[in-house]
């Protein structure tokens, strides 16, 4: 497949099929690459071990960490079950969109330029490491 540079631009409004009859917009939806390069292979295991839990639980950043300066959002990766329940599962959050990248909360935090809303916080996310995360989505957020 060759290497490809992801390319994810925020847009101002909702790819089509994100909105329902309630919500037909949601101003959290962003332009999510199909294809891209991604670091490593886009399953729900690999990603919990080599992203979410080192760079957003224990890692570089604490805010998705068990006890301490944790929690933010509910969402904990410390362990994968639970990280699982509180990103798909749980449908309250809307965190994930299985099948939906554009869609899905986490994309749009992952993307975006703003410091006050982008994850993790001061060290943003490769461009591989986030088409991990849009291709998992993309294929169905599956575990």
């Amino acid at each position: 497949m060759g290497a490809r540079r992801v390319s994810l631009v925020v847009a101002a409004v909702c790819a089509a099929g994100c909105g329902t009859a309630d919500a037909p917009s949601d101003p959290t939806c962003v332009a999510a690459p199909r294809e891209c390069q991604p670091l490593y292979a886009p399953t729900f295991d690999a990603l919990f071990e080599r992203t979410l839990n080192p760079t957003c639980g224990v890692g570089g950043s604490t805010c998705h960490a068990s006890g301490g300066a944790g929690t933010h959002g509910g969402v904990v990766f410390d362990n994968p079950d639970r990280a699982y329940q509180a990103l798909v599962a749980d449908r309250s959050w809307k965190i994930v969109d299985p099948g939906k990248p554009e869609c899905s909360k986490i994309v749009y935090k992952i993307v975006s330029s703003d410091p006050y809303v982008t994850m993790p916080p001061g060290r943003p996310m490769s461009d591989a490491e986030r088409c991990v995360i849009v291709s998992w989505i993309a294929a169905g957020a599956h575990r």
